[in-house]
Order: structure tokens, then sequence, then C-alpha cells
């Protein structure tokens, strides 16, 4: 073989192993940020969550079976709740009057000032009947002060719904019950019927996460519907006010919004761990694939990359995110705990930090 073939064979080999060197440097180099920062936001992280249990606040959502122990016996509404929204029954779909119904069907109600229309009042009675036995069993279950329903938080994000959906329908058949009452010029049951309505939200209130605290809303939103109703159309005895008063300061309570906070916080902490999975990873996408208009938005620009990219995001990305998303929360928390209107003005600059940090999503 003449030298010239030799050097060009010779030449032919050393390109690839320089370009061989060249690739795993880089490689390696993408391996040691990537593991650089994993270990910086994991040491971030943990400072996070050991804060929080210094606190004695709960970490994750199990530590909920700690904090929300079991009423003594017979003292619990749930089961009375759950009893109830077994036994409620709705209008049928054909029936006519279900479009008159208000709460229940599409119907609103009118001026508070103005009587109710015959078919919408017909549609109340009509519904008020049916669910007679729900009601005497929602009923007793307003007039316990406890209510914790029978789940696990250890088993993470399985929670049962329908409970929490019997509680919104007894405080929207007890609304309906007031404005029937209020029609009658029973005033006092009236009272009554608007106080256990709020007290369906105050069930609610007591759980700790989001979904069940905005069914707590709903129930007082509904409840003071039947109140303005009641203020504009009744007089009720100063005793039956003064309970209704003392039932509106407890919704006002600000430790229920502490209560949540401390429930989403730690929903958070209970979640992010599964989107260091695979099949955390394939849920998250599902979900995206079902929202039409997701994506974010980095100034004038709509970015709307396949859902499919969070497979190829490195784990240290969503303890970043978990990490943020955590001191979120925890500034809400503190400002939480101040007295009105400390937390709103302190919410307000939150969120827009919030905002200014964040893209939109």
């Amino acid at each position: 073989v003449s030298s010239d073939a030799r050097e060009a064979a010779g030449k032919g080999v050393a390109v690839p192993v320089v370009l061989q060197v060249l690739l795993g440097s880089v490689v390696a180099l993408h391996c040691a940020l990537i593991g650089a920062w994993d270990a910086g936001v994991t040491a971030q992280l943990d400072s996070r969550l050991e804060a929080i249990r210094r606190a004695g606040d709960p970490v994750r959502l199990a530590d909920f079976n700690r904090l929300l122990p079991d009423p003594p016996p017979g003292r619990n509404a749930a089961p009375l709740f759950e009893q109830g929204g077994e036994r409620f029954r709705d209008l049928d779909p054909d029936d006519p009057l279900r479009e008159h119904l208000p709460y229940l069907g599409a119907t609103i109600f009118a001026d508070p000032h103005e009587l109710v229309a015959a078919p919408m009042r017909k549609a109340v009675q009509a519904l008020l009947a049916r669910n007679a036995d729900a009601l005497a069993l929602f009923r007793r279950a307003v007039a316990l002060e406890e209510c914790k329903f029978e789940f696990d938080f250890t088993h993470g994000l399985e929670v049962k719904t329908e409970c929490f959906v019997a509680v919104v329908r007894a405080g929207r058949l007890f609304a309906l019950e007031g404005i029937e009452q209020i029609e009658c010029g029973k005033e006092d049951e009236a009272a009554e019927s608007v106080r256990a309505s709020l007290r369906c939200g105050l069930a609610l209130y007591r759980q700790p996460t989001l979904f069940q605290h905005l069914g707590g809303t709903f129930c007082c939103e509904v409840a003071l519907a039947a109140l303005a109703r009641l203020a504009s159309r009744g007089n009720p005895s100063p005793a039956a006010l003064l309970r209704l008063e003392e039932t509106l300061r407890a919704t006002a309570d600000q430790k229920w919004l502490e209560r949540v906070l401390l429930g989403e916080r730690a929903w958070g902490v209970s979640f992010f761990p599964h989107l260091l999975t695979g099949a955390g990873r394939q849920m998250a996408v599902q979900t995206l694939q079902m929202i039409e208009d997701w994506g974010y938005q980095v100034g004038t620009w709509r970015l709307r990359p396949p859902p499919e990219v969070l497979y190829a995001l490195p784990g240290a990305y969503f303890k970043a995110v978990e990490v943020y998303s955590l001191d979120f929360w925890t500034e809400l928390l503190a400002a939480s705990r101040r007295p009105h209107p400390g937390f709103f003005l302190a919410r307000q600059r939150i969120e827009r930090q919030f905002d200014e940090s964040v893209p939109r999503h």
C-alpha cells in the first residue's frame, strides 16, 4: 500500500473520532448542567418543605388526616349529608316545570322586591315536595357542628366528589325552601332555612381543598340571594335575625381561607412528584390535549408547543415549577393571616408579581 493511501486512510479514521469526542463532550456537558440544575432546585425544594414542617403546617394532603380528627360518634354531619344526597330526586328531564326551576334549573329569580312568578313557585314547591325525606336528613346534618367525610388523603388526588355534591344540593334546597317560606309569610322559618343554607357552606369550608371551598362559596351565594329577598319582603323576629347574623359572621372567618390555601399548597406537593414519572406525564399530556386554547403568552407571541413536549422536559424543570408554586402559596398564606384589609392588598401585589414572572397559560 502506498504512503498516500495510508495517509488517506488515516485521515478517514481521524475525522469520525473527533466528531465522537465532540459529541461526547456536548452530551457530558449537557448532563452535567442538567445534574447541577437538578441538584440546585432539589436543595431549594427540600429547604421549602422543611420550613413548612417547622411551621407546623401540613406538607402533603396526607397530613390532613392528622389535622382533621374524626368527630365523636353521632356528631359528624357527613353521613347525614351523604344519606340525604342518596335520597335527592331532581325534577324529571322532560318535566315542563324544570325550565322554571331556579338554582337547579336554568331560571334565576326576579328582583327580590317582587313576588315569585307562579310557574317558578310551582316548580319550587314540586321540588321541595319530592325531596322531603332528603331535606329531613339535611336538616339533621346542619344541626351538627362537625363534618368530616370518609376519605383518606394518603391516597393522594383520588377524592370522591359525590358527598360534596350532596352538600351543595342541600344548600340549594334550603335556599329554595326559604324563598317559598317568604312567599307564605313564614319569616322566622325562612330565616332558619337561609341559615341552614349558610351552614352547608360552612360544612364545605371545613374541608381543605379548593373545589370543596368553591362548593361552600356557592352555598353561601344562593343563601345570600334568599337573604336579599327576606330582607326586602320579610320581617323576622330579633331572635331569628341574631341566629342568622352569628352564622353569617362564621362564614366570613378568615380561617377558612387559610385552610384552603394550606390545602392547595399541600395538593401541589402531592401532585408534582407524579410529573416525574412516565404515567404522570402521560396524564398531563392527555389533559393538555383536551384543552383547545392552551399555550404560553410571551410578550406579543402566543406559543403553542405540542403537549408531548412534556415528555422531553427534565425533572429539574418540574421541581423548579414546584419551588415557585410553593413560594406563591406560602406568600398568600402569610397574607391571609393578616387582619382585613391587609390580605386583599397583599394578594393584589403577589398575584401581580406572579403574572409578571410566569408566562400566562
